[in-house]
């Protein structure tokens, strides 16, 4: 998934462009797993106003970079809104399975989402998708049902959930390109902030529980990675093409797995691995179909 630039189009230079990635998705990394471990003693709500309360002052930094303030400006308030909510049923959803599964598993069904972008596409935008996508489509959505693996038809909450994170989330890379069609990424990513933080910070009196030891340091590597790992991602979509850029988000797998076996000593099921396998192949086909459409579009956005 590619990035307008934040601050103007750059040389390209792969190798920068590949080590900002993966920093960016390891510091995303660090933020999924520091959430996990305050999810259980603190709400959703406090988790979320803590990961993305940086993100406007970050924005105001770039828009600074890009020519100054004048380029928050926008005529489609209503849209930076709607995709705002969405983008907090995305978080929400997806930091509530982060603490009722494994990190790997919550991330793997995560990367069903260009699944289901590639299906609002052809439902909002319109867009025509051939034989082959389609069946990349399926291949993918088969990779998720083998890892939540349905008993008896059923499926768990958790799994549910997970799902849901990654179709609100691909709900938000289509209205992300809409909104790229006129919006500089700093004014999307300040709208977003004050959206993602202000309105989870109106309901903090009702839900705050305050952080003491180890929580304190751990509210606060959310905030400074999801912030810098979002930073970086817009450094490497500024330095190198997206279908370079994209397949190194994988990477994040195995991040995920890492901390799972470092932290609680848990170890992947090899359906994570099976279907995680399926999901991404799928991913990746319909990157390189659309790369030979031209149709490769801009978002930066993770749950």
């Amino acid at each position: 998934m590619t990035s307008l630039s934040p601050v103007g189009p750059a040389a390209s230079a792969p190798y920068k462009a590949a080590i900002f990635m993966i920093t960016a998705i390891f510091c995303f990394s660090m933020m999924n797993a520091a959430i996990k471990a305050l999810e259980e003693e603190y709400s959703i709500v406090q988790i979320i106003f803590f990961a993305r309360i940086l993100s406007p002052l970050l924005a105001i930094w770039l828009a600074l970079r890009a020519g100054g303030l004048e380029v928050l400006h926008t005529k489609r308030p209503m849209g930076h809104i709607l995709r705002g909510l969405v983008a907090l049923c995305s978080m929400a959803t997806f930091i509530y399975a982060l603490g009722h599964m494994t990190v790997s598993k919550a991330i793997t069904i995560n990367f069903a989402a260009p699944l289901f972008v590639a299906i609002l596409a052809i439902i909002v935008l319109r867009e025509k998708v051939g034989p082959r996508r389609w069946a990349a489509i399926l291949i993918g959505f088969v990779g998720v049902i083998v890892i939540v693996r349905p008993d008896d038809g059923r499926i768990d909450l958790p799994s549910i959930v997970a799902i849901a994170s990654a179709v609100f989330y691909g709900a938000t890379v289509i209205m992300t390109r809409r909104l790229a069609l006129t919006e500089h990424s700093a004014t999307m990513l300040f709208y977003f902030g004050l959206m993602v933080s202000v309105l989870p910070g109106l309901a903090l009196p009702w839900v705050w529980v305050t952080p003491t030891g180890d929580a304190i340091w751990l509210f606060a590597l959310i905030a400074l990675a999801g912030t810098v790992a979002w930073y970086l991602m817009a450094e490497a979509y500024r330095f190198g093409e997206a279908t370079m850029i994209v397949p190194l988000d994988y990477t994040h797998l195995l991040w995920a797995v890492m901390f799972d076996w470092l932290i609680w000593a848990t170890i992947p099921a090899w359906t994570t691995f099976a279907g995680g396998a399926l999901i991404i192949g799928a991913n990746l086909f319909i990157l390189w179909r659309e790369a030979r459409l031209g149709r490769v579009k801009a978002t930066l956005e993770r749950p």
